[in-house]
Order: C-alpha cells, then sequence, then structure tokens
C-alpha cells in the first residue's frame, strides 16, 4: 500500500502552477513564465505529466479524505454491532427471565387451582356456603357463571 502522504509530499516539492504540453511537440511548461519543465519522448507521456501536476494531489487528497470516512464508518459500524449484540443478550436475558416468571405463576396458578379444589371438595363434605367455593372456582377454571351462581360453561367466559 502506498504511502499517500509521502506522495503529496512529492507533488509539493516540484515547479507550482499549472502545466501545460505545447501545440508542436512533448515538451511540458509551467504556465508561469512558460518554462519549460521536461521534454518527452511522446506527447502522451507529456500530456500525462501536465495533467499529474494538478490532478495527482486532488487524487491522494480525496483518497485520505476517503480513507478517514472508512476508518470512522468502520469505528460507527463497530460500535452499532456491539451495541447490538448487548441489545440482542439483554433482550435474551429478558426473555428467559419472562419464562421464568410465567413458568412460575403457572406451577402457582396449579397450586391454588388444586387448593381451591380441595377446598370445594372439603366444603361440599361438610355444612358451609359452598356456593362461594363454587363460584372461585369457576372464576380460577375459566367457566361462566349464571345468574343464580352456577357454573355454566355454554356461557361466555365470566369477567369482572
Amino acid at each position: 500500500m502506498r504511502d499517500l502522504q509521502k506522495d503529496l509530499e512529492v507533488c509539493k516539492n516540484v515547479i507550482s502552477g499549472s502545466w501545460y504540453v505545447d501545440g508542436d511537440g512533448a515538451t511540458v511548461f509551467t504556465e508561469i513564465n512558460d518554462m519549460p519543465v521536461c521534454d518527452c519522448y511522446n506527447l502522451g507521456t507529456a500530456n500525462f505529466i501536465a495533467a499529474a501536476r494538478e490532478g495527482w494531489p486532488e487524487a491522494i487528497n480525496r483518497a485520505i479524505k476517503a480513507e478517514y470516512i472508512v476508518e470512522g464508518l468502520k469505528a460507527a459500524g463497530a460500535a452499532l454491532m456491539e451495541a447490538n449484540n448487548i441489545s440482542i443478550e439483554e433482550d435474551i436475558k429478558a426473555q428467559n427471565s419472562l419464562k421464568a416468571t410465567i413458568k412460575d405463576l403457572q406451577a402457582e396458578v396449579e397450586r391454588l387451582r388444586k387448593q381451591l379444589k380441595e377446598t370445594f371438595v372439603a366444603c361440599s363434605n361438610s355444612n358451609c356456603n359452598h356456593l362461594n367455593y363454587e363460584i372461585s372456582l369457576c372464576r380460577l377454571e375459566r367457566i361462566s357463571i349464571d345468574e343464580n351462581g352456577n357454573c355454566d360453561s355454554e356461557l361466555p367466559i365470566y369477567t369482572e
């Protein structure tokens, strides 16, 4: 890979001003005092040298700027990738935490459902007010309750 700063210094150490090729031959001149810069063996080489006097420093400066922009974009892209990976990891942790909470809540619902059923059975064998237990059981089981307080799976789901 070329050292662009070094190439730019080479360009700065030549005769200043624009250069041109004379119409009759292959000599390159400066526009300042029409001083000859060099004689070439062919017109193509002379045209290249004259054009490179101003074109090459501009191209080098643009390349240096482009490299600077590319490095900045690489750094920004790396920062985004890192932030995105952290965000994804945090999302995965949050999802796992939610899954664990859901699992715990499902277990608690099952425990309460079992406890309520046991209480309902115990109450139905005694003289307690089993209507409240039946309503609670229906609510827990998400079964609708009719106007008389009886469980009715044919009615829409009970909501408070």
